[in-house]
């Protein structure tokens, strides 16, 4: 259920509102330095959506305002990091005022440690809830609707240099959604052993056991990935990691690439591609997922940035298959050191079954972020 768009009485929530633009106003320190910081973010925005429900038939449109707060606040050194994050959307609505109120809130913590010069310790959790689930399977493009959705994510992780060209990794991962009436989970162990062969390569095999419980399903699955990377030039570099994936019924491949280029200093693109088992919100059972992805970024001036976005990709889930396209144009020129103009347009279509949905986006806002050392 939405909580309301409504600011409590008392000091307590004036501050919390007016402390990120405070801060702001103090001088920026160095992040490379160790020491307690505060990173806030606060964004205000104006957004077209022609879809707001992701309908096939009857699209209806509305004009959205948003303010966006994130923060970041904890204490970063060499051998310690630990930050706490926390976020919220709050959106009102022009022609429907029953959708207004924190229609996005997200909280999370990433801690890392090195207790020994050759020992990595991270752990990373995160808690969103949303009313657009989409968003929880950004890269897919699929139009889930409206509903209420949460999911929850911890991945404890180590390393460990058994020698100079010669590291071991471990970790799990565990994650958990709810949209609707469906409820599914994802467990994830995994080891990993990497070699830098030569200056320029590392190689790699990795091991996983994953289990997914859907609904009334549940599907393991054993993965055996080969991974190899390589920098080709000083401005180019390639990752690619595949290896069969062992399920109950057949076998099926796992796969993650990409290629990035940088020309100049000014301009860089990335071009990735993704082949995995997952869970949609929404939906019960396990999805065969695949992704084609593009990125250009560019800085035609010194105070403007440009990316462009474009990606392909598909849904393979019993008895329909989902293909989507999708592009998205963004730009930010920054008017100070700790204020920017952002604008966006994203379009995304998707196919399933003979029945088309097209949705379209445009946001102008304006946005502020400023890092603080709180320690000075």
């Amino acid at each position: 259920m939405r909580s309301p768009l409504v600011v409590p009485a008392g000091w307590p929530a004036v501050l919390a509102l007016l402390l990120p633009l405070l801060l702001m106003m103090l001088p920026a320190p160095a992040l490379a330095q160790p020491g307690w910081y505060y990173l806030p973010d606060l964004t205000l925005s104006e957004t077209f959506d022609d879809n707001l429900f992701g309908s096939s038939t009857r699209p209806e449109s509305d004009f959205i305002t948003r303010l966006t707060s994130a923060l970041k606040v904890g204490y970063r050194s060499k051998p310690l990091t630990f930050l706490a994050t926390s976020a919220f959307d709050g959106e009102i609505f022009a022609k429907h005022p029953d959708s207004n109120g924190l229609n996005r809130t997200q909280s999370g913590i990433e801690v890392q440690w090195l207790p020994d010069p050759r020992l990595t310790l991270r752990l990373d959790g995160a808690f969103t809830k949303t009313e657009t689930p989409s968003e929880l399977v950004s890269n897919l493009g699929l139009e889930l609707g409206r509903q209420t959705s949460t999911e929850l994510s911890v991945t404890p992780s180590l390393s460990y240099r058994l020698r100079r060209t010669t590291f071991l990794e471990a970790g799990y991962a565990y994650h958990l959604t709810e949209a609707g009436d469906v409820t599914s989970t994802t467990q994830e162990p995994r080891a990993r052993v990497a070699e830098q062969v030569t200056r320029v390569d590392l190689a790699s095999i990795t091991y996983a056991f994953r289990i997914v419980d859907s609904g009334n399903s549940s599907v393991s699955s054993n993965l055996v990935v080969l991974g190899w990377a390589r920098r080709l030039s000083p401005t180019t570099a390639v990752i690619l990691e595949a290896g069969p994936r062992f399920s109950e019924g057949g076998v099926d491949a796992e796969v993650n690439a990409s290629l990035s280029h940088r020309w100049a200093a000014s301009v860089e693109a990335t071009l990735g591609y993704s082949r995995a088992q997952i869970t949609i919100p929404t939906q019960s059972g396990v999805s065969n997922t695949q992704a084609l992805t593009a990125y250009v970024a560019a800085v035609p001036l010194r105070s403007l940035t440009v990316a462009l976005t474009a990606s392909v990709s598909e849904v393979s889930q019993k008895p329909d298959d989902t293909l989507s396209e999708g592009a998205g144009l963004a730009a930010v020129y920054r008017l100070t050191k700790w204020l920017s103009v952002i604008g966006s347009y994203r379009f995304n279509h998707s196919a399933t079954g003979g029945t088309s949905t097209f949705h379209s986006l445009v946001s102008v806002g304006l946005q502020a972020r400023y890092p603080t050392r709180l320690d000075d």
